[in-house]
């Protein structure tokens, strides 16, 4: 049968698809001023909710609570300018420090444990900068869903999800490095969509969406530079403290050198010893050994001939390739020893340890200095010259075996000798060289260059996160335990108990809407293969009818006729009806699914490669993937609302938002602070709350 041509009627008003969006635009029954006013309504709520939640009781309690004690304590060393490492980049740090230097702290308190009091320290504006930070997330939230979905109702709860968990109420308050990678996380995310909503409308190299830009690539930056991964952290080789920092001394190392000698792997220790001995059952009785990786007095060590009680006199001699020494540890006067003994953590190395009184000890003290690739007679410099102490009665590499020893060893790394007198961690550099007689050079031509510096601080940044070991007696956790809120952490121990708790209700209902949508999109990606193969087969089939060519060219009038027919709704192409905020198109289904699917790949980015870590974890690495849920949430609510009456839609969306209020009201006490019995004792004003036995407060 031959297929007819349908002509579209004509129309008396003509105009392209553009003008029919801004007919309906203007003709839609909530006008788009109504809908902007609205908007600001909702924002205005989420930030006096936000800031009256996050704000309440911040300088409470007035001691060090939890990683305070780490974080406080780096602020205070940026401020006096103090040298020192640390596993993460320093942002984070320069940032709390700068808020405590603007806001009156001197940068003097010792933040040395949780619970020590603040008394007269003015702390308060450290936290207060954190604090504001983190309650900034929340209005992001809200315009980023509402971006998304052209939707007061989902950008509203999602808001309200973040607001209402006490768990990132907790952990925006205190003075961590957290509030302020989450805001630059989210501050990322608000940017990325804006920059699409930007570009979708036509927008794109306009002046607002490289404003949208730049700001994501700076938020970006700035999230890398907090956590883990860092860009300034190269500076640090810059700041007063560190050896090389306009540093002067000898060229040479001679006999009566008074150095410093440094492992030569990537984040190696300095060679180290003190007072204490290794414990009974581990070796001899004799002083310890190790690598510290502090400067410290008790890194000096002074060079000296292995067969002789003085120091030659005279003219200083030179230290050379093949040279046979005895190192004195300058602070307990006894001599790196080694014996054949093993090792206390690696059981197929030698112990090292310090022997003998006021530098007299025996022959187990003799190590011969080789220079790495060196020849016979080669001078050993300073910095620049790689050595092996080889142990000149057993035969073994002096070396760092990277292992961290016990309380007993102060939580510093083994020092042992290896038979495998090829170990590459037995490479060591004499970092600060002090002798009277010897002349003194620059050394600022032998820092590391830029690339050098960088390169080598997020390889000892990476080595550091992924070395990263529990203390003794601390509470940690897994990956699977955080989605399903299995157990806290205590950020204040004391009378005043502070609890690191997600909002139950929050949380759970989190992991039914991750699964819904799992669910919704495997079910959607089926239909679409299902209609995709339907339209194939009638594509063919057409494609064998011999009026095929009539249909087609009947197809292409249909179009042409619909671009130009301002009354005529487009069958592919649908006309907005009232959109707010000039949005360059309406909201729909599918467009709130890929929304979901953006958000759900975030969530998983955030959270499964914990999975793959052999560091140590805490419960508070989940929430980055938490705030990605919490959106992903308020866009399947608004999706699955959808297909009801706008009065039921609302109405179901104030009883989840009054749930959510008591949740918080009945929870708040975790985040605020608690006092009296435990929870666990049923005259605990707690007790009711305490679903989980696994949750301790």
């Amino acid at each position: 049968m031959a297929a007819s041509v349908v002509k579209t009627p004509k129309c008396p008003r003509r105009g392209s698809v553009k003008d029919v969006a801004q007919s309906a635009h203007r003709s839609g029954p909530t006008s788009s001023k109504e809908a902007n006013w609205n908007w600001w309504l909702l924002l205005a709520t989420v930030f006096l909710v936000t800031f009256a939640t996050r704000f309440y009781k911040v300088t409470e309690p007035d001691h060090i609570c939890w990683d305070e004690t780490h974080f406080g304590k780096m602020g205070s060393w940026y401020i006096n300018r103090t040298f020192f490492f640390d596993v993460h980049p320093p942002l984070g740090k320069m940032l709390i420090g700068l808020s405590g230097y603007l806001t009156g702290y001197n940068g003097t308190f010792p933040f040395e444990k949780p619970g020590d009091k603040y008394n007269e320290t003015r702390y308060q504006g450290m936290r207060y900068f954190c604090t504001t930070l983190g309650a900034l997330i929340m209005p992001m939230g809200f315009d980023t869903v509402y971006d998304l979905t052209r939707s007061h109702e989902a950008a509203l709860l999602a808001a309200a999800y973040l607001i209402f968990d006490v768990g990132l109420l907790t952990l925006n308050q205190y003075i961590l490095l957290d509030p302020i990678l989450l805001f630059f996380m989210m501050a990322s995310v608000w940017g990325m969509v804006k920059v699409s909503k930007s570009t979708a409308s036509g927008g794109s190299y306009g002046l607002r969406w490289w404003f949208w830009l730049f700001l994501t690539g700076t938020m970006l930056s700035c999230t890398i530079s907090v956590k883990f991964v860092g860009l300034f952290v190269v500076l640090l080789s810059r700041l007063i403290g560190n050896s090389l920092y306009n540093a002067s001394m000898p060229r040479d190392v001679a006999y009566g050198s008074l150095v410093t000698i440094k492992n030569h792997k990537t984040g190696g220790g300095y060679l180290h010893s003190h007072h204490h001995l290794y414990p009974k059952g581990l070796g001899a009785r004799q002083q310890q050994v190790t690598t510290y990786t502090h400067k410290d007095e008790n890194n000096r060590w002074l060079i000296r001939p292995h067969n002789k009680k003085g120091l030659p006199k005279g003219k200083p001699q030179i230290l050379r390739h093949g040279d046979l020494v005895r190192l004195t540890h300058m602070a307990t006067r006894r001599n790196l020893h080694s014996h054949n003994e093993p090792a206390p953590m690696t059981k197929k190395h030698l112990q090292v340890t310090g022997y003998g009184e006021l530098g007299v000890g025996d022959a187990n003290d003799a190590w011969r200095v080789l220079i790495v690739g060196g020849k016979v007679n080669e001078t050993v410099h300073t910095v620049t010259t790689r050595l092996k102490f080889i142990h000149l009665l057993q035969n073994c590499a002096l070396t760092s075996s990277g292992k961290q020893l016990p309380k007993w060893g102060f939580e510093q790394q083994e020092v042992s000798c290896n038979p495998n007198v090829r170990d590459k961690n037995s490479q060591w550099n004499v970092e600060d060289n002090e002798h009277k007689l010897m002349p003194s050079v620059s050394f600022s031509v032998y820092a590391p260059g830029f690339f050098a510096r960088f390169l080598e601080s997020h390889a000892v940044m990476l080595q550091g996160n992924a070395g990263l070991k529990p203390k003794e007696g601390e509470v940690t956790s897994r990956p699977w335990q955080w989605p399903i809120n299995y157990r806290g952490q205590f950020f204040s121990g004391s009378s005043y108990r502070i609890y690191l708790l997600g909002n139950p209700l929050i949380w759970w209902s989190n992991l039914v809407f991750l699964a819904l949508f799992v669910t919704v999109f495997l079910w959607n990606a089926v239909v679409q293969q299902r209609r995709a193969g339907f339209a194939r087969s009638t594509a063919q089939n057409q494609a064998q009818s011999p009026d095929s060519e009539t249909v087609a060219q009947g197809e292409e009038s249909e179009h042409s006729t619909m671009d130009i027919c301002s009354c005529c709704t487009p069958v592919k192409e649908k006309v907005p009806k009232a959109v707010p905020s000039g949005s360059p198109e309406a909201p729909n289904p599918a467009q709130s699914l890929r929304a979901a699917a953006w958000l759900f790949l975030g969530w998983m980015l955030h959270y499964l490669p914990f999975w793959a870590m052999g560091r140590v974890l805490y419960f508070h690495h989940y929430f980055p993937a938490l705030i990605f849920n919490s959106l992903l949430t308020g866009v399947m609510f608004n999706y699955i609302m959808r297909v009801l009456p706008k009065w039921i839609h609302h109405a179901i969306l104030g009883l989840v938002l009054s749930i959510l209020v008591y949740s918080f009201a009945a929870f708040s006490p975790l985040a605020y602070g608690m006092s009296g019995p435990l929870a666990n004792e049923p005259n605990s004003t707690m007790h009711n709350l305490k679903w989980l036995s696994t949750w301790e407060f």
